[in-house]
């Protein structure tokens, strides 16, 4: 309601808001006014002291105060004042510190504040005295303040007005004095000690009449009054009735409408349409507190149901004027007094009528309760759509309203009106006008209760019912539930009027509060608004690179409002792929990316994260980075496995401890074990960091088997060690244990032991024998026998046959047939000869095999290049090439037994020089030259030594010794002087001296020319002779053309090794001449020429600008110094003077004028024969600079363009601008233009807060004038459109306003809505938008965006969401252990659905995981085995998606194939091969024939593996055999090696007599060996009288009662063996001979059978 032109003028005000202690405050504000007003800033009416905690700071027409480190004293009432010249303004703003937690801890024998006697309410008359007692217990003894509707009773009232004291009994006590109609409101006594808080409440109520008057507090008071304003600050929305009472006091003389009685303030315009609210507000400050009287055309306006009188948070109080009627319009004033005196404020209503109006409008109704109510209007036209409201609810055809249209007339009846029914009803034609009226409604209840009260949390809210009569038997409720008095709870009745207030509200306070008596009922909906405590809103673009081993880099961007709810940190959580749980893994202040290692999970897993934000207020939604990333902990050992050692048949336990839950493997012999296989003779164990691995039942052939473990970064092993049932092997006896025999026989050794698995290991004096193809270790059930085919003298010893408990030894001695060497005559022993001859030893041994060794003087002797050892026969020869008299010595030919030696001498001819001769005559060179000396020698390869004066040469820098086939030579380089002399060559046995004589050399110039060097040199240059002379240290000396030269300041001489120059500085004319170097011997010349360099300025003048009387300097600088110049001004040379100096320095010239004036200006030159320069000077003259036309105040409204001009002399003038004493940076906004004397700013869309002082500077003069701009209408461009929208979506409605800065509130059916996540407010340029997230049906309506001066609105209609399949579910067809995924589409995001699997619902868990992103529901299904084919059902609602998941076995795969095998004949070999899965049947091949199970073949499975083996092999088995399983198929190659066999006992000849029986036996080295038998070349077959036996090794052949035909060769042949024997037989003998029987019978049991057991057919003989 400012109404003074350049008085102070509040843009914004300071607000009121709370702070903890100990944090900083900061109120601001902005004012405006011209002159610039001076501000002062109180608290609870005290000037405040500027010092310490408290700083001003001004910055334009911002003003702030700053308060560090908050106390709770610091709370309170602070008010800026602002004062100019002109005027006075004030604004206020409360400062609540909230005192901190208590931090310290209590004594055990603390007791909490409670109160004894809580104080009482109180009615009183203005003018009375109130106390209000209380009693309070605690230990230690509370303190106790007191406080009225949450304010400090200093802040409201001046000392003298109440008294805060203490009785005897902790009786405390407030007595208010005088009591006055503002005092009335809620009383709150807080009581508090270090163990805590209690408070209590009581509630005052001021009439606002004397004790005395005829009239009471509510008497003739309008109905529906309001009294107690001060109880709760906000009014609710078009329909609060919280009103301020009024005093009564004289009126205004009446006038007619428009007028302003005489004495009353000047007004200020404000017009509205009809059917809008008018809102006035005043800020009045003073104590006592001022009374507030609102008066129209000199009538005080009661609080009625259109008109709300209150005073809001900041202290401003208010008339609200609601849906405004022509008759509303007139002259409103604001009169606020106490007893310090009275001030006004007043404004002029003017109610704008719509251009279409209802025929006949609406009448007000009163009707009783339980009645019905019908208001009727008429329209001008019948097809106008109407609506009805109930204030800002829009009403719809029920049982409780009855809404009809008969042409023009347009009726609402209310059936059973009730107290709730009581209020404002509007028709309104759509986007034109209204007709409102007020229903009364007669009953118990006189004034009800609002239909809404807002109250921000912490504040007390207060509700008053009036009834027609003193009852009881009231009610009060909450949400159906009553309500009772409790410290927090008043509830108080004073005859007819009944009280309920609740002290500091909450959220749970919230909610319908209802109040009945009798049959009557009043309810109003309590709200509680809290400050904006908006969770930050969740990140985006998160994303997860694995590129990374054992890493996860994690990115993600902040929310897009994070400039509004920034995040004070980011959570990251994670959880396991198999498990539902997320887990807290860090948090970070910065945004945008962290980097998970796997060190920091607990346990190896598949991990997946999710990251929200988070501040003060809450933590936004989770966002969940796609995919996932396997994670391994690093571990280390904490407790190492350890070998194991157990008897055979046994249980191993091998584990080891980790550091971290990480999975690994296990390995036997480097086999994976798994852990899910069939049969398996393994069990594995993981629990947490302890890993297991149980061998059971383990095997002998298991010893030594290596265990180890290995997961990431950790490999372990140990070793198994298995030991077997004590071993004990058969005595042999001790002929069999010592056996001799020839080199080149067969050896068998062979022993028995206990078992027939039971290992054995063969040693031979100690060390392991091993199988190979000299030696056979078999094993054949018990048996176990070592074989060598041929004996040699190196394999005697003893050998020994380990078993481990118990060992057997054979001692075994091969010989040798002893060899002997051919005598050689002694000549032939004795050798000598010369040096390069071949030399040849040779002997002959007794055995053409026998082995030898040659020895040299007891060394042996290798064969090499130079020494050749032969053998040929019985022959043994040593042969030298060429001998050599190192080659002397003795040669011994050692064949062991015997040995045969040489005595050989070798000698080398002496070695002489052969160019003696050459040598005689004297070498001569001169100084510098290179000389070699060359010895020639008879032999090559002879070591020589060169000597000079008896002196040994060595190699070196300037010596060089060489050697060439029989010639040796010696090098000197550049020799000297020094060098002369004789040099020798000694060979030892001849030497030659070499006579050397060195000249000197003359020094000569290199680089000379044969006519003199001509050197060209610029005048002022520099030139370089240089000359090169044959030796280093030659001297040398320089002559000019006049004289010999030294060094000097212009001539240096140089020399460089042999180089050696003249430098000449800074040449001149007449350094040209001929210049000559000088030797000894030799001389150099130059020819040097000047070149005249031209006179140029290297430097030249500048411009200089000077004033009158100041020195000028001219400088510039020539290319030499010797150059003659000429100085000049405007063309005329410079006559000597006293007021200038030319100066020449070197290659500098200078010209200086001083005391210069006007007539010095002009263009000075300086001038050289070749050259000029040239410079201005300037003499500046003082000029006088004057403002002609002055600036001028301007009045623009917000939005135009401002105009300052002023026109300042001379046109060069250098001008600033300054807007509010802050510089003006020509932009967009701030044009400056010049235009010869006029200098123009334009200030372009002027806004409210470019008022202020324009000022023109011009060099020392300043022009000053005033902008003042005048707020411009927000209007609306364009306007709301009604919406239609699915459930769930969102809805954007959005205005386009007049102006940039408007601003617009948003409401939905007549309710403010606050920015939250559900409404969401934009603002861009012109444009203000509402978005209305998720809509859900409660969410439709009327929405209307208001403005100061204009307001629009538009329905918004939610329809059901159409949910349907986007992309449905598709079949999916796996393998066993794999993971199946079902994802679908849906057209809608956040649909509810259920997964269920042939029926059964699926639930998230290890196996299963169930996720939504979006509009996409996936399910995944892990380690699918064959009992999870079925269908998978996805159901939401109506919708219906189905899917066949199929589980097939994995195609089998061969993890490991069969190997290659070679064995021995008989041996056993074994084919083994790994599957993918236990389960799956094989084919064995052999050639591609099938096998069967066998005696000898035998096939069968362990787990995964499927093993073949073959016993006995025999030589037909050998081939290849072939594993199929399925479609997978392996091979591999059998090899048999056949046995050599050797006939250890021989065929014996056998002569018998005929029809005696002839017996032959042959024993070979094998026993599973078939033997045949042949006769005359014909296999022999048995017959009845022919018998063919065979046991262990030995062959038997029984041919009974021979006959003379059957005399012959019989041979034995098994495999290769073979042996042979003659079968004779002599002439018959008589059969009564018993002799011949007894011989016959004594060669069968001979030949048969050691033993001596008779062979069946033997018997036939008796």
């Amino acid at each position: 309601m400012d109404m003074f032109g350049g008085a102070p003028r509040f843009l914004a005000y300071p607000r009121t808001f709370t702070v903890q202690s100990g944090a900083d405050a900061v109120l601001k504000c902005q004012i405006a006014g011209d002159p610039r007003p001076s501000i002062i800033w109180e608290k609870d009416k005290s000037p405040i002291a500027l010092l310490g905690r408290f700083q001003v700071e001004a910055e334009g027409t911002v003003y702030s105060l700053s308060i560090s480190q908050v106390t709770p004293a610091d709370s309170g009432q602070y008010v800026c004042k602002a004062k100019n010249a002109i005027g006075e303004t004030y604004a206020a703003a409360t400062l609540k510190v909230e005192a901190g937690e208590l931090q310290q801890e209590g004594d055990p024998e603390d007791v909490l504040p409670v109160f004894l006697s809580k104080p009482l309410s109180w009615q009183v008359c203005r003018g009375e005295d109130v106390m209000f007692t209380c009693r309070v217990s605690g230990q230690p003894c509370p303190v106790l303040q007191w406080e009225k509707d949450g304010r400090q009773l200093s802040a409201l009232f001046e000392s003298s007005h109440f008294s805060v004291g203490k009785e005897p009994e902790d009786w405390h006590f407030l007595k208010i004095f005088s009591a006055r109609p503002p005092d009335g409101g809620v009383y709150v006594c807080r009581a508090r000690n270090r163990s805590g808080e209690a408070l209590a409440a009581a509630v005052l109520l001021v009439d606002p009449m004397a004790r005395g008057l005829p009239d009471g507090p509510f008497l003739g008071s309008p109905r529906n009054c309001w009294p107690l304003s001060h109880f709760s600050k906000q009014p609710d929305q078009h329909g609060d009735r919280r009103h301020c009472h009024g005093q009564r006091s004289a009126p205004w003389p009446a006038r007619p409408n428009g007028e302003v009685a005489p004495g009353a303030p000047k007004a200020k315009a404000f017009a509205v349409s009809e059917g809008k609210h008018a809102k006035f507000r005043c800020y009045v400050t003073g104590k006592p507190k001022p009374e507030i009287v609102w008066k129209k055309d000199g009538k005080v306006v009661a609080p009625d149901r259109r008109h709300l009188v209150y005073e809001d948070r900041e202290g401003y109080f208010i008339l609200k004027v609601l849906y405004c009627k022509a008759r509303d319009q007139g002259l409103y004033i604001c009169t606020a007094s106490n007893t310090a005196g009275q001030t006004l404020s007043a404004v002029q209503l003017h109610v704008r009528e719509h251009r279409v109006r209802f025929q006949l409008q609406l009448e007000d109704v009163e009707v009783q309760e339980w009645e019905d109510a019908v208001l009727e209007c008429k329209v001008p036209l019948e097809t106008i759509p109407t609506a009805w409201y109930l204030e800002d609810k829009q009403l719809q055809p029920s049982h409780k309203y009855m809404i009809e249209e008969q042409g023009l007339v347009r009726r609402l009846t209310i059936r059973d009106a009730r107290a709730d029914d009581d209020g404002i009803y509007l028709c309104e034609m759509k986007d034109k006008g209204r007709s409102i009226a007020e229903v009364s409604v007669r009953g118990a209840i006189v004034k009800r209760l609002p239909r809404k009260l807002d109250v921000m949390e912490g504040e007390n809210a207060a509700f008053c019912v009036e009834t027609r009569d003193a009852v009881e038997g009231i009610r009060w409720s909450r949400n159906g539930l009553e309500l009772r008095e409790t410290p927090c709870t008043v509830l108080k009745s004073f005859g007819k009027t009944h009280l309920l207030v609740l002290v500091h509200v909450t959220r749970e306070d919230a909610g319908v509060i209802s109040f009945s008596v009798g049959e009557s009922q009043t309810s109003a909906q309590l709200r509680i608004k809290c400050a904006k405590r908006i969770p930050p809103s969740a990140p985006v673009a998160a994303e997860m690179s694995t590129n990374r081993s054992n890493a996860a880099l994690l990115t993600w961007c902040p929310g897009p409002d994070v400039h509004r709810t920034p995040p004070s940190s980011y959570v990251l959580e994670r959880q396991e792929a198999s498990a539902a749980e997320w887990v807290q893994c860090l948090t970070t202040d910065l945004a945008s990316m962290v980097e998970v290692l796997g060190d920091s999970v607990p346990a190896e897993a598949d991990y997946c994260f999710r990251i929200c934000a988070v501040n003060k207020y809450g933590r936004s939604r989770p966002v969940e980075f796609p995919g996932s990333v396997h994670l391994v902990p690093v571990a280390c050992v904490r407790r190492a496995l350890r070998d194991v050692q157990v008897q055979a048949g046994q249980d191993a336990q091998f584990s080891l401890e980790l550091s971290a839950s990480v999975a690994g493997n296990w390995f036997l012999n480097g086999a994976k074990l798994e852990e899910e296989e069939e049969g398996q003779r393994h069990c594995i164990k993981r629990s947490g960091t302890d890993h297991s691995l149980l061998l059971r039942a383990v095997r002998l052939a298991e010893s030594e088997a290596e265990v180890k473990f290995v997961c990431s970064g950790v490999r372990d092993s140990a070793t198994l060690r298995v030991q077997a049932p004590q071993v004990c092997i058969a005595p042999v006896p001790e002929a069999q244990r010592l056996r001799e025999l020839l080199a080149g026989l067969p050896l068998l050794l062979a022993c028995e032991v206990s078992t027939p698995d039971a290992p054995v290991r063969w040693l031979k004096d100690g060390e392991a024998v091993s199988s190979d193809d000299v030696v056979a270790l078999q094993a054949e059930g018990c048996a176990r026998r070592l074989f060598i085919r041929s004996a040699r003298p190196s394999d005697s010893g003893t050998y020994t046959c380990d078993a481990g408990e118990d060992a057997l030894s054979f001692t075994v001695t091969v010989t040798a047939p002893q060899v002997c060497i051919a005598p050689v005559p002694e000549a032939q022993r004795l050798r000598e000869l010369l040096a390069g001859l071949p030399l040849l030893l040779a002997c002959e041994v007794s055995t053409p095999d026998a082995p030898v060794r040659w020895l040299k003087d007891g060394e042996a002797v290798s064969s090499d290049d130079v020494v050749a050892l032969q053998a040929e026969g019985c022959a043994r020869r040593l042969f030298i090439r060429s001998a050599r008299p190192s080659d002397s010595g003795t040669y011994t030919c050692d064949a062991g037994e015997d040995a045969l030696s040489f005595t050989v001498t070798v000698t080398a001819p002496p070695v002489r020089v052969v160019n003696k001769e050459e040598a005689k005559m004297p070498v001569e060179v001169l100084e510098g030259e290179s000389v070699t000396l060359v010895a020639r020698l008879s032999q090559e390869q002879v070591p020589v030594q060169w000597l000079k004066n008896k002196r040994v040469l060595r190699s070196g820098a300037r010596l060089l010794l060489g050697t060439q086939g029989p010639s040796h030579s010696l090098t000197i380089k550049q020799t000297e002087l020094g060098d002369s002399g004789t040099f020798s060559c000694d060979t030892g046995d001849d030497e030659v001296h070499f006579t050397l004589r060195v000249k000197e050399a003359p020094v000569l110039f290199v680089n000379k020319q044969e006519t003199p060097e001509k050197v060209l040199v610029l005048e002022g240059g520099s030139a370089v002779l240089s000359a090169i002379v044959s030796k280093e240290q030659a001297p040398v000396s320089w002559r000019g053309p006049q004289r010999p030269l030294a060094a000097g300041q212009r001539c240096e001489l140089r020399r460089e090794g042999r180089v050696h120059s003249l430098v000449l500085s800074n040449v001149g004319k007449d350094d040209a001449g001929l210049y000559t170097c000088l030797s000894c011997q030799d001389q150099m010349q130059f020819e040097v020429s000047v070149k005249e360099l031209l006179v140029k300025f290297v430097r030249g003048f500048s411009d200089v600008q000077a004033h009158v009387g100041e020195t000028v300097l001219l400088w510039c600088e020539l290319c030499k110094a010797k150059g003659q110049v000429v100085w000049l001004k405007d063309g005329q040379e410079l006559e000597p003077s006293g007021r200038w100096e030319i100066k020449a320095e070197g290659r500098e010239r200078s010209l200086a004028l001083s005391n210069v004036g006007p007539e010095d200006a002009g263009e000075y030159s300086c001038e050289s024969k070749d050259d000029r320069t040239l410079a201005t000077v300037t003499v500046l003259v003082p000029r006088v600079v004057e403002i002609i036309s002055e600036l001028h105040n301007l009045t623009v409204l917000e939005g135009d363009d401002a105009t300052f001009k002023c026109l300042v002399s001379p046109d060069d003038v250098a001008l600033t601008w300054q807007l509010s004493g802050q510089a003006v940076s020509p932009c967009e906004r701030l044009v400056v233009t010049r235009n010869g004397l006029c200098h123009a700013l334009t200030i372009r869309q002027c806004q409210l807060g470019d008022a202020g002082t324009v000022t023109a500077r011009a060099e020392g003069l300043v022009s000053t004038a005033r902008l003042s701009v005048q707020e411009a209408q927000v209007l609306f461009v364009r306007k709301l459109q009604d919406v239609v929208a699915e459930e769930l979506q969102d809805a954007l409605l959005e205005v386009e306003l007049s102006r940039e800065a408007g601003e617009v509130q948003w409401l939905k059916q007549g309710v403010l809505v606050q920015p939250g996540s559900k409404y969401q407010l934009q603002e861009a340029g012109r444009r203000r938008g509402l978005t209305i997230r998720s809509l859900s049906p409660s969410d439709r309506g009327t929405y209307r965006c208001e403005s100061l001066h204009d307001r629009t609105q538009a329905k918004l209609s939610v329809a059901p969401r159409k949910v349907s399949v986007r992309k449905p579910l598709s079949d999916v067809e796996t393998v066993e252990r794999e993971t199946a995924t079902f994802q679908l589409e849906l057209s809608h995001a956040d649909v509810p659905g259920v997964w269920t699997r042939d029926g059964i619902r699926v639930k998230p868990s290890r196996s299963c995981r169930v996720s939504t992103t979006g509009c996409v529901h996936s399910l995944t299904l892990l380690g699918l085995t064959l009992e999870d084919s079925g269908t998978v059902t996805f159901t939401s609602d109506t919708l219906r998606s189905s899917a066949r998941l199929t589980v097939r076995e994995p195609p089998v795969a061969m993890v490991k194939s069969p190997r290659d095998v070679g064995v021995p004949e008989t041996g056993a070999a074994s084919f083994e091969c790994e599957l993918s899965r236990p389960i799956a049947e094989v084919k064995w091949y052999k050639d591609g024939s099938a096998l069967r199970a066998g005696p000898k073949c035998r096939i069968y499975s362990v787990g995964r593996r499927r093993l073949l083996q073959l016993s006995h092999c025999s030589l037909d088995d050998a081939g290849e055999y072939t594993c199929e399983a399925g479609d997978c198929r392996a091979s591999a190659t059998l090899r048999v090696y056949e046995r050599q066999v050797q006939i250890v006992q021989e065929l014996v000849d056998v002569r018998v007599r005929e029809h005696e029986n002839a017996v032959f036996t042959c024993q070979v080295s094998h026993e599973d060996v078939k033997g045949e038998w042949f006769r005359g070349g014909e296999k022999i077959k048995v017959t009845s009288t022919v018998k063919i036996r065979q046991e262990g090794h030995r062959h038997f052949l029984l041919i009974c009662s021979v006959r003379p035909e059957d005399a012959g060769c019989i041979r034995f042949v098994a495999k290769a063996a073979a042996s042979e024997a003659s079968l004779q037989v002599e002439g018959n003998v008589s059969p009564r001979s018993p002799r011949g029987v007894t011989r016959a019978l004594g060669a069968g049991v001979g030949r048969a059978r050691p033993d001596g057991s008779w062979l069946a057919a033997a018997g036939a003989a008796h």
